[in-house]
Order: C-alpha cells, then structure tokens, then sequence
C-alpha cells in the first residue's frame, strides 16, 4: 500500500513539473495563475492597459508641472519609463502583467488608506492603474505607499511589480521620443545668474502661476527645437538657468509627453 502511495505521489510531483504553466512570469504574485493570455485588437490606437504614478509631496512647483507617470504601458507591448526610456514586452508578460495588476488592485476602490500614513506629512501619493475587463481603467491612490506602514500587502505588490519593470524599462530600454513636448520655465531670483540666454527658435512658454512659471506643450519645429537645443536633465540634477526675451531668469525643463497624454 505504501509503495503504490508513493508511486501515485512521485507521479503527481512529475505531472506538475511538466505543466505548461511552469516558467518565467509563473508562481504565485505572477499573474499568470493559469489565465487564457489577453489579446487587444491589432489595429487602431494601442490601448492604455497599465500605469505607475508617484505625485505629489514637498516638491517645487515647477516640478509638479513637469510631473508625468514613472510608468506606462500599452497594448502593443511598449513600455515607456520616466517618458525616457522604452522597451517592448512580449505578449505573454504583457498578459501576465495586466493579470496579476487586476488581482493586486481589486475591490480596494479609487483610494486606499492606511492608518500610519496619516502620520506622515509631505509624502507623495502613488496611483496604480490597470485596465479592467469591460475595457475602463482602474485605478488605486494611496497616501504614503512607499513610506507608511498598514497597506494592504497586494498594494505593496503592485507597487513592487511596477516598480521592478520601471527599473528594467530604464536599463535596458532604448531612448524614447514623442511627438509632443512639454516645456517647463520657472521664474529664479534676481541673485540668480543665467547659464545662458534663451535658445533662438525655442518658444517662451505662457505663464501660469500667477507669473511664477511658464508652461507648454508643442509639437513639429517648436519641439524639434527645444529637444535639440535644451539640456534634457530635469530628473537627474539642477535645472539650467537661462535668461529669456523678457529679461528674466528661468530654470527650464523639458520632456517628452506620453502617447495618452
């Protein structure tokens, strides 16, 4: 009776290591889970099925206009990081992906919270969003994810999740251009001295802000220009300090705007 438990069991052990399941993107937290893989139609504007935001907290106010999701992707596969970099999932991590996000973000609402987040002052807020089955987009705030205690542990895995294929996204991805840009001018003071004077050809945005920024978003020649002839440093250093036409000082920042935005 033993020997033939044992042979059942040893054959049972088998049959799982063979399962067609089994391989990267498997296991629990995966998203596979045993899914049929998603498919999106193959012609037509590639939909919006995943993204990462951290906005928000003390931060300048130029900076906030700036701001854009540390990560989107789409249903062709691309992935676009910081709106720098890009890189092409194939379909079944796709698929896995966009299984795994539904599970992790399920039943929570548009915002979570949690206790010891509202002990902390400044912080950012992260927003997790993927595409639902009925084709909207749902989408999870919370407070302090990354900082505070208390969330649920399927929000911590979605933010782990994203933030792991943000960080490949931005190391092994190629440079990402679109066809918008958003141009970012935020008013210095008079002890502030310019690197340089405005670029010819590059257009001074319109104010906002009661005069204390500008901003713009451009296409064509006006993008063209500024991508070619401003520093593309905003997220890794000082912004550069250029007096304009009307005699001010500004730090600009550029970036290029995602296909959604």
């Amino acid at each position: 009776m033993r020997r033939v438990l044992g042979a059942v069991l040893a054959v049972a052990m088998l049959a799982g290591c063979a399962s067609p399941d089994a391989g990267p993107g498997s296991g629990p937290g995966s998203g596979s889970g045993g899914e049929p893989p998603l498919t999106w139609p193959a012609s037509g504007k590639p939909q919006l099925v995943a993204s990462y935001l951290i906005a928000g907290g003390f931060l300048p106010y130029g900076w906030t206009l700036m701001e854009g999701p540390r990560l989107v992707v789409y249903s062709d596969g691309m992935a676009i990081a910081d709106s720098a970099k890009t890189l092409v999932l194939d379909p079944r991590e796709l698929s896995d992906l966009v299984h795994g996000l539904r599970g992790e973000l399920k039943g929570f609402g548009r915002t979570a919270t949690s206790k010891e987040s509202e002990l902390i002052a400044d912080a950012p807020a992260t927003t997790l969003s993927v595409q639902a089955e009925d084709g909207t987009l749902t989408s999870v705030s919370a407070y302090a994810l990354g900082e505070a205690s208390g969330y649920d542990e399927r929000l911590l895995t979605a933010r782990g999740r994203m933030d792991s294929l943000t960080r490949r996204v931005l190391a092994d991805g190629g440079g990402y251009k679109g066809e918008k840009v958003r141009l970012v001018a935020e008013l210095r003071g008079a002890g502030d001295r310019p690197e340089g004077d405005w670029p010819a050809g590059v257009p001074l945005p319109p104010v906002v802000a009661a005069g204390q920024a500008r901003k713009g978003e451009y296409t064509g020649a006006e993008a063209e220009a500024i991508a070619a002839k401003l520093p593309d440093t905003w997220r890794s250093g000082p912004w550069p300090l250029l007096r304009a036409s009307d005699g001010k000082v500004y730090g600009v920042a550029w970036r290029y705007l995602l296909p959604d935005e």
